[in-house]
């Protein structure tokens, strides 16, 4: 082999490394958002850290009329003895999940908070596509000069299909 040759089938080989590089393409990225573990539990209820007593206190009067100002001390006993519960969503996103609460106040006091949170785990999936530029070595038999040879040799190919 001449040297000339040998320069140009380095610089060929070269050339098709570098094709090989080029023609991988981009990974697909898949992002989804999956059911996480569920969770359900209750807090501790929180003992007040201030009390406040206001100067002027607001009654709970029996009647309509401005002018006429009776307090009903079985409506205010009622009122406090009442249990009211509360429920509510905080959020509820594709992204984080879904929190909801549910708190009870009897006796003008927090009796319980309870909370319900389904999260949403993020899950990225990279998938790498398929090379389509290959190296290869070939081994057979070539129609030369003196009929069949063996033949040894590097080959470029190119993927078109993916079976």
């Amino acid at each position: 082999m001449k040297k000339w040759q040998l320069y140009i089938l380095i610089i060929a080989l070269i050339g098709v490394i570098i094709m090989m590089h080029n023609c991988q393409g981009e990974p697909e990225t898949k992002i989804e958002y999956k059911e996480g573990e569920r969770t359900i539990d209750s807090v501790l209820v929180p003992v007040p850290y201030a009390v406040e007593v206001p100067a002027e206190p607001e009654y709970i009067y029996n009647t309509k009329y401005d002018t006429i100002r009776e307090i009903d001390t079985v409506e205010i006993l009622t009122d406090w003895t009442l249990k009211r519960k509360y429920s509510r969503t905080l959020f509820d996103n594709d992204t984080l999940g879904r929190i909801d609460i549910d708190l009870s106040v009897q006796y003008n006091q927090l009796q319980s908070i309870k909370y319900d949170f389904k999260p949403k785990q993020k899950v990225i999936t990279k998938n790498k596509p398929p090379q389509r530029l290959g190296l290869s070595v070939f081994v057979g038999y070539g129609i030369g000069e003196n009929g069949l040879t063996p033949v040894i040799g590097l080959g470029v190919s190119y993927n078109l299909l993916s079976l």
